[in-house]
């Protein structure tokens, strides 16, 4: 015997026809250009190398001998040491005339270096000091933050 839906089934029945049909509405207008449409060029910034610049953050890591520290992770006491060094992160500042302050070696000049350049400009320095230095450098405050806009109108600081 059959039985006729009731007042939610039929509304039930509906509502899927209708979703179903909504999918199809502007499927094929979506995303449609002109053949002739003239796209805009992607101008890559990143190629060009970042040079330090004054009133920038630096976080630097040192090791000795070639940063040994860095990849020996047999012994217990090492990887107890690597916690303890990547720990030991610091962050200096350039200052505004361009000079760095900087443990053992004071005030040297790291403006207009790249990180690249101003690593092993402090790997030559620290040989004085220690044997076989190896640095690392991290630019801490050139960071981009895309903020949402409504309607897509998306702002980056």
């Amino acid at each position: 015997m059959y039985r006729i839906p009731s007042i939610t089934g039929w509304l039930s029945i509906i509502a899927l026809v209708l979703l179903a049909q909504s999918c199809t509405v502007n499927s094929d207008v979506m995303f449609k250009t002109p053949n002739d449409f003239q796209f805009d060029v992607f101008k890559d910034t990143a190629r060009t190398m970042f040079r330090i610049q004054p009133n920038d953050a630096l976080e630097m890591r040192l090791f000795a001998n070639d940063g040994y520290k860095l990849i020996d992770m047999v012994s217990e006491r090492a990887a107890r040491d690597m916690m303890m060094t990547t720990r030991m992160t610091f962050t200096y500042n350039v200052e505004y005339d361009g000079l760095t302050k900087l443990p053992l070696l004071g005030r040297v000049p790291l403006a207009g270096l790249t990180m690249r350049e101003a690593e092993l400009y402090l790997e030559e320095r620290y040989t004085e000091y220690y044997n076989r230095p190896f640095v690392q450098i991290q630019i801490m405050n050139r960071r981009v933050v895309v903020f949402n806009g409504q309607a897509g109108m998306a702002r980056t600081v």
